[in-house]
């Protein structure tokens, strides 16, 4: 059986084409990582994430010692690099010469014997000089420094200083780099959230309220997994970051309305409007991947969710009225370039692309014009994303009320969880760096009566 840091490797070599995210390589590895032991598999989480985290500045590091450009290095001897220098930086309870010998194994077996000697060299070079890496003058150039020292894509650094300044941006990355804490949402349909904590105390390192999400848990540090916490097979609880939370509210669903979630992916929102409507009322939760709605529907006999029905609906495929009548709210989380959550996704900063923003945009536009001929007038529908870039935030919604006058922005009266992430036109703008939270988007539109 593979070892964490040899399973990490093949993880990350997949990572590397962009052929698949990480969300779907953990689960097609998901056999194999049971396997491991608690430790084990602690430490092939941390690997995965890490080196992904922290790519570019081990990178800028390790092109300090090579001769040869990184990106000409065979795939599997640049992953072997990163996980060795990685577990050299950042893991102190790992001896030096474990980190560089199974490195040295680990490029073998990826890329041939002859790269062992290379992949020892290197690694060697930097355990000698650990702090000795010169890094680009931030006054010189500010983003060719943020983007190594920070490790993140330049195009990136670029837009964001232009948007939010120097400063604000390095705020930004330090944000989207700290490893984010787990956060539940206790499910008021079978418990109460300050119960739910005391339970769960003695099992974890660190537990409290959310301060922004009214159902939110914040936990670091769980002692065995999620699944064997008290009170997750009674349906007490539900993985759900605050920000998601607070999307919901922003729609505010009622008992006895009929509402459509119609991009529900794995159906967190769905279960949270549940909860919110006392479980009265009907939810469509829909979305074109049927693996993901075969697991909704496990999910909501777990929580004890009777109101929501799913259905697989491919919002840019369907044609004619696939539905009987209108909804009184509709949710659309749109599939996005996920850049609000790099802290839970590190891989998607090195996958995203300015192309990608643009035709992300486009596809969101469109499903936001083709769910809105459902709502019915006086309803409201939400259009959301995790992302704070403009092309899929408020370009979008710009674009739709342009062409669709039977619309405008719903402002709410009041949001009391989180009043600072609502901006003068009404959105709930969500920043890491400003919020302590994933960054999020949402825009509340009403159709007129």
């Amino acid at each position: 059986m593979k070892t964490s840091r040899h399973l990490a490797a093949s993880l990350l070599v997949e990572i590397e084409g962009h052929r698949q995210t990480l969300d779907r390589l953990l689960e097609h590895y998901a056999g194999r990582i049971e396997k491991l032991d608690h430790r084990e598999r602690a430490l092939f989480h941390n690997l995965v994430y890490g080196v992904l985290r922290w790519q570019a500045k081990l990178d800028w590091i390790l092109g300090s010692y090579s001769r040869k450009p990184l990106a000409k290095l065979d795939v599997g001897v640049r992953v072997a690099l990163r996980l060795g220098l990685f577990q050299l930086l950042f893991l102190d309870r790992v001896p030096a010469s474990a980190a560089v010998n199974t490195s040295v194994d680990i490029a073998k077996s990826l890329s041939g014997r002859w790269t062992g000697a290379y992949v020892n060299a290197i690694l060697r070079n930097a355990l000698r000089s650990k702090s000795g890496t010169a890094w680009p003058d931030p006054q010189k150039d500010p983003v060719a420094h943020l983007a190594a020292v920070q490790s993140m894509p330049a195009w990136l650094i670029r837009r964001w200083i232009g948007r939010f300044g120097f400063g604000a941006t390095e705020r930004l990355c330090q944000a989207l780099n700290r490893v984010p804490p787990i956060v539940l949402r206790a499910n008021r349909l079978k418990g109460d959230r300050r119960k739910i904590i005391q339970s769960l105390r003695p099992h974890v390192k660190q537990i409290e309220p959310s301060k922004a999400a009214p159902d939110g848990i914040v936990l670091r540090g769980p002692k065995c997994a999620l699944s064997d916490l008290p009170g997750f097979e009674q349906g007490l609880f539900q993985v759900q970051a605050e920000a998601s939370q607070l999307v919901a509210h922003l729609l505010r669903p009622a008992p006895q309305m009929k509402v459509w979630d119609a991009c529900a992916g794995l159906g967190t929102k769905a279960c949270q409007m549940a909860a919110m409507m006392q479980d009265k009322g009907q939810i469509l939760a829909s979305d074109k991947n049927r693996p993901r709605l075969e697991a909704l529907d496990r999910e909501t006999r777990r929580l004890g969710i009777t109101s929501i029905k799913s259905r697989a609906i491919d919002l840019l495929a369907f044609s004619g009225n696939p539905f009987e009548d209108g909804f009184d709210r509709i949710l659309l989380d749109a599939p996005c370039s996920a850049l609000g959550v790099i802290q839970q996704n590190p891989d998607v900063k090195w996958s995203a692309s300015r192309d990608k923003l643009a035709a992300n945009a486009k596809r969101q536009l469109e499903m936001l014009r083709r769910v809105s001929g459902f709502l019915k007038p006086g309803g409201i529908l939400v259009y959301a994303v995790c992302s704070f870039e403009p092309e899929e935030t408020v370009e979008v919604i710009e674009r739709f009320l342009k062409t669709n006058a039977k619309f405008d922005i719903y402002r709410p009266r009041d949001f009391p969880w989180l009043p600072s992430a609502i901006t003068p036109a009404g959105f709930l703008q969500i920043l890491p760096h400003e919020q302590a939270m994933s960054g999020f988007f949402a825009a509340a539109l009403r159709h007129r009566t």
